[in-house]
């Protein structure tokens, strides 16, 4: 079981601050209040200490300054001014300072929100939201990541998840299996170093809160269960290779981390991810990836599911009654339109058409024999009408009636196909006695795919027919399709409050199946003439939204107000003081590489993204 955290509060008794964080961070975390400085062995891996500096000095700065490389400290500056050793100690990269607002009450209220989200991290459903964001794999069993992430300490087999989801251990397997993994402890175990990269990476965390987020104790058993992932679930493996990598480094870091700290008693928690990734004014300057800051629209977009279908799919099914002799195809075979699937015995067709002729035949005598000495051309109205009686009391109508659907069921004893297409299933069997209805075979048409997407009512008016579109499939390797809306549908779905919209695909035929599952991407709104960057660029430090720009080789640590975003892009809207966005066209932007680093960090371009200029 994981170890409870515990954050050190270093200051007087009745400091306001100490009460504030306890609410913050409720039962999940210990709150000891301190007098004095403690050493590195009482801290732990799980500490945090925090001086609180907004009413007087508790402690000399030395004292804190030994607690520096075995712990996380957080020095809260109040309106009142400091010794120049605390200034000192503040500028140490590794001592996070925060100043409360003017307005004390609340300025420290929102110190203490900060401190609980650095040391609790996020909660399990937001952990599960940050994977399934990052890694569309996972998006159908969306459930089975939520119960990983939200009990990182139950679910360690199979049986402990299938017992979280309600659900039996073999179709657990399978819902595994259809994402790629041969075992559900691949599964797993992936989960989690997912979500533990993600949670160091993109969410600022401690090595030892997203240990312990993750359920992470053992990392060299973690990093076996990790190859093994590797080597008996490739194709899973494939698909998170933009995440898998990242994921290898980490858990080398958090091994070597424990190596050195044994059970992590005098460790820092970060210690090593803060060796790994030098600070500021380290002289080693780290690789970056930039991209240019663009001037142009941006196009806002709905996310959206749907599934693949095909315009032209039919069952077809038998006409006429009679006995199958030929089947001449197989299921998955590619047919013609017109070409011939399946025969029925001729003779007996053969025979009810011999049989009505010969009733035509009988009927066409006794009609000339009512008409012997009439004049069979006269146009007179009273010589048609005799002719018309004379037909019926011949039985000649029904005759000929009778041979035409002698006729017709002879034809219909071909089954052809009605377009080109795939056999998905033959259901006819040669000796087979097939009645008016029975089922022959079914004809797929995969050259006329479309996707039908599910659309909220209130995003269906911002749907166009003739707008683009981007489907993207898990089972076809991440590939994205390229189409445009064909139709937006008149009904709404009275319980999920969603319209459908049909989305033909120009390509991919080669690949996509009707029923496949498909994320879908569609246009809805231009916003032009915006300042815009990657929506990877925009990070967030301390509840602020920044992004680093390259200058010289160093990273400049910029506050920006950013726009709306569509998720690739987003959109940087003027300051309220000058009136003019943070970063201006032309800037370059870090998009990788930049979320560990300190303003004014030494930092080398190693790639730089296609610009956004869309003018």
């Amino acid at each position: 079981m994981p170890i409870q955290p515990v954050v050190h509060l270093i200051g007087t008794s009745e400091s306001a601050l100490g009460a504030l964080i306890e609410a913050a961070v409720g039962r999940n975390v210990r709150v000891r209040h301190l007098a004095a400085a403690a050493d590195g062995r009482t801290v732990g891996p799980n500490g945090l200490v925090v001086v609180d500096l907004t009413e007087r000095e508790p402690v000399d700065p030395e004292a804190v300054g030994l607690l520096v490389a075995s712990a996380d400290v957080w020095l809260v500056a109040g309106q009142r001014p400091v010794s120049a050793r605390w200034l000192t100690l503040a500028h140490d990269p590794r001592v996070r300072v925060t100043c409360p607002s003017a307005a004390r009450a609340s300025g420290l209220r929102e110190v203490a929100r900060s401190i609980g989200r650095y040391i609790c991290g996020p909660s399990g459903a937001d952990v599960a939201r940050l994977v399934v964001d990052h890694a569309p794999l996972f998006k159908p069993v969306g459930s089975l990541v939520t119960a990983v992430c939200e009990h990182p300490w139950i679910v360690r087999l199979p049986r402990d998840l299938a017992a979280q989801v309600g659900v039996s251990r073999g179709r657990l397997f399978e819902y595994c299996r259809q994402r790629g993994f041969a075992r559900v402890e691949h599964f797993i175990i992936i989960v989690r170093m997912v979500a533990l990269s993600l949670l160091i990476r993109g969410g600022h965390l401690s090595l030892a809160v997203a240990r312990r987020l993750t359920g992470i104790t053992d990392p060299s058993n973690a990093r076996r269960q990790l190859s093994r992932a590797r080597r008996n679930s490739p194709r899973a493996v494939r698909q998170l290779k933009a995440l898998l990598p990242s994921v290898a480094v980490l858990l080398t870091v958090v091994l070597s981390a424990a190596c050195r700290g044994g059970d992590g008693q005098g460790e820092r928690p970060g210690n090593a991810a803060a060796a790994a990734v030098p600070s500021g004014d380290s002289a080693i300057a780290l690789p970056v990836v930039g991209a240019t800051v663009g001037l142009g629209d941006l196009i806002l977009t709905i996310r959206t599911t749907g599934q693949v279908r095909a315009e032209r799919q039919v069952a077809l099914e038998a006409e006429a009654q009679g006995t199958v002799e030929t089947v001449l195809v197989r299921p998955g075979d590619r047919v013609d339109s017109g070409q011939v699937l399946v025969r029925f015995d001729p003779q007996p067709f053969e025979l009810t058409l011999r049989e009505a002729e010969a009733t035509v035949a009988d009927a066409t005598v006794r009609y000339r024999d009512i008409l012997i000495g009439d004049d069979t051309t006269a146009p007179a109205p009273e010589a048609v009408e005799r002719r018309r009686n004379a037909r019926l009391r011949a039985g000649l109508a029904s005759a000929e009636a009778r041979y035409e659907r002698a006729r017709l069921d002879r034809d219909r004893a071909t089954i052809r196909a009605p377009f080109a297409g795939t056999l998905d299933r033959v259901q006819a069997v040669v000796g087979q006695r097939l009645g008016a209805g029975d089922p022959i075979a079914t004809v797929v048409d995969l050259g006329s795919l479309i996707v039908e997407a599910a659309v909220l009512e209130h995003d269906l008016l911002l749907v166009r027919r003739g707008a683009t579109a981007a489907v993207s499939l898990a089972a076809a390797g991440g590939r994205s399709f390229s189409g445009r809306v064909a139709a937006v549908l008149p009904l709404v779905d009275t319980t999920t409050r969603a319209g459908r919209v049909l989305v033909r695909l120009r390509t991919g035929h080669d690949v996509l199946r009707p029923g496949m599952y498909a994320d879908v991407e569609l246009e809805a709104t231009h916003l032009a003439g915006r300042v815009i960057v990657p929506a990877a660029a925009v990070i967030e430090r301390d509840g602020r939204p920044l992004v680093f720009r390259y200058q010289g080789g160093r990273a400049d640590w910029v506050y920006v107000t950013p726009g709306r975003s569509n998720g690739r892009e987003t959109e940087i809207l003027p300051d309220s003081a000058s009136g003019q966005p943070a970063v201006a066209p032309g800037d370059t932007v870090l998009v990788e590489g930049h979320l560990t680093l300190t303003h004014d960090a030494p930092v080398r371009l190693t790639a730089g993204l296609e610009g956004l200029n869309h003018e």
